[in-house]
């Protein structure tokens, strides 16, 4: 249930044009996890929300080191946070932020 929720947020929040690494190959899980962390940790510190789910960290910490690399891992995770900030120019922090808070109450709380 919490992928589905994860493909949900993916889709909901970019475009798949987005999550389309340089090399042009599909994305992998790793890369969704770490972007969807990008995605909720910046929302997190935007809306003031007090915490985050700490699977999805270690999750993502464990792709970074595993899979994707340090430097790759942060360009992954900026790419999810600078989506979110696409989402609150074109909808405003208030929508997004409500939106994330209702969607995805497993991963953010206030």
């Amino acid at each position: 249930m919490k992928k589905i929720l994860f493909l949900v947020l993916i889709s909901c929040l970019t475009q798949v044009s987005a999550l389309t690494p340089k090399s042009g190959k599909a994305t992998n899980y790793c890369e969704q996890i770490v972007y969807a962390h990008g995605i909720l940790l910046k929302a997190q510190i935007e809306c003031g929300y007090r915490k985050n789910n700490n699977k999805l960290i270690s999750s993502s910490a464990q792709c970074v080191k595993d899979q994707l690399g340090e430097e790759y891992g942060k360009q992954v995770l900026n790419s999810g946070m600078k989506e979110f900030d696409r989402h609150v120019n074109k909808d405003g922090k208030e929508s997004s932020c409500k939106y994330v808070l209702e969607k995805f109450p497993d991963y953010v709380w206030k």
